[in-house]
């Protein structure tokens, strides 16, 4: 990580290193170097208003809860739909913090595999599809989250609004965005369109409230109503089309580079 406080360090103390080391958000220690919490720096400037010499650890959060860094990947992912914030810190089996882990490096790590499967589509004449919602995945996935499918109608909030302001719902995150027939890799600058087929990660309960955000106001339950994923999913599915058409568009479709989704 790229900044690990100290709990006995001051509130004046932390703000300086965090400025410094250009975060918005650190993880801290108690006296022995084991994980203790999470701070934020909005949350310290406000306290410093008050008393600047107040030490960090005592501004803990008990809901900041760590990953440890031998779990699979669907359990730093169920942390992070979970998260308040956009990251979780990794912790080792004596809870040291070894590294921090952020949306944005699931996406990347998505967009990696997406377009390896791409380069694979000539070859495989199946890709497997990932666990169905409701059901525990082999890598430990709570039941209730997983992969969904919603569509954009015309005029809904979504249409015309780009990823960062459209005011997505905690614990959603998306993954693609199929537009005419081509893959879009999407950051916060994207801009959504009617038509719109968005791949998500997301809780039960996100996908359903951005489906609702998908739809016309006075539509009923259709396009834009949030889809699990079956056998022969969305995400084995888009790649599948994109490259039947041979192309696949970069992130947020203009060649900008990538950034983390809703960010």
């Amino acid at each position: 990580p790229r900044l690990v406080l100290a709990g006995d360090e001051t509130v004046a103390e932390a703000v300086r290193s965090m400025r410094a080391a250009g975060v918005t958000g650190a993880p801290f220690t108690d006296s022995e170097g084991r994980f203790a919490g999470i701070v934020t720096l909005a949350g310290l400037e406000h306290h410093a208003e008050s008393d600047a010499s107040t030490e960090v650890a005592r501004l803990a959060d008990p809901a900041d809860l760590p990953v440890q860094h031998s779990r699979q990947l669907d359990v730093a992912l169920e942390a992070l739909t979970a998260s308040r914030r956009s990251w979780v810190p990794v912790v080792d089996a004596e809870r040291r913090v070894v590294g921090t882990l952020g949306i944005s490096d699931v996406v990347r790590a998505y967009r990696r595999e997406l377009q390896a499967t791409l380069s694979r589509i000539g070859a495989a004449s199946e890709l497997p599809a990932p666990a169905r919602p409701g059901r525990e995945s082999h890598g430990g996935r709570a039941a209730g989250t997983g992969s969904y499918e919603v569509v954009v109608e015309e005029g809904s909030s979504l249409d015309g609004r780009r990823i960062r302001e459209a005011g997505l719902p905690p614990g959603a995150i998306i993954t693609t965005v199929e537009r005419a027939g081509t893959v879009v890799l999407p950051d916060g600058r994207t801009e959504l369109k009617a038509g719109d087929r968005l791949a998500l990660f997301a809780t039960a309960e996100a996908a359903t409230t951005l489906g609702e955000l998908a739809r016309r106001p006075e539509s009923g339950r259709r396009a834009g109503a949030p889809v699990p994923e079956e056998d022969g999913d969305f995400g084995a599915r888009a790649p599948e089309r994109a490259a039947a058409r041979g192309r696949t568009s970069p992130p947020g479709g203009t060649g900008e580079p990538p950034a983390a989704s809703g960010s």
